[in-house]
């Protein structure tokens, strides 16, 4: 038996709410930068809806005793409606901006690791040509 008042549980699951909102602000950011195919869309979805469902029944079940009560749908919605309302835009330009910038990094890092790569496959290519040409003089 949990010691948590109705009110508790209340803004407990308005943070929830939040939450679920965070992290769908993460997803829609990272779709705006990367462009994704439906495959990969698919599975970014089934991971946040997992997650989504993992978070709001371990409340229910750890709160509240596995009881659904309406004023806990309720709290979860007014916390997505109140981050959605407020603070949201804000998270998504910074995700934006910080996902941009990670890819725009690992990039780099893979053109210059694939510039060093074809640089080794000419080499390797040169010498190999070098010495078949002086076997056959």
């Amino acid at each position: 038996m949990n010691n948590y008042t109705e009110f508790q549980i209340f803004a407990i699951f308005y943070i929830i709410g939040i939450i679920i909102t965070f992290v769908f602000d993460f997803f829609k950011s990272l779709r705006l930068i990367i462009k994704h195919n439906n495959k990969v869309v698919f599975i970014e979805d089934l991971i946040y809806i997992t997650f989504t469902a993992i978070l709001f029944f371990l409340g229910i079940f750890k709160l509240n005793n596995g009881i659904i009560r309406v004023y806990l749908i309720l709290a979860t919605i007014l916390g997505i409606f109140a981050y959605s309302l407020t603070i949201s835009r804000f998270c998504v330009i910074i995700f934006t901006v910080i996902i941009g910038g990670l890819n725009k990094i690992v990039t780099f890092i893979l053109n210059v690791i694939q510039n060093i790569l074809l640089n080794i496959k000419r080499i390797i290519s040169f010498f190999i040509e070098y010495f078949i040409k002086r076997n056959k003089s």
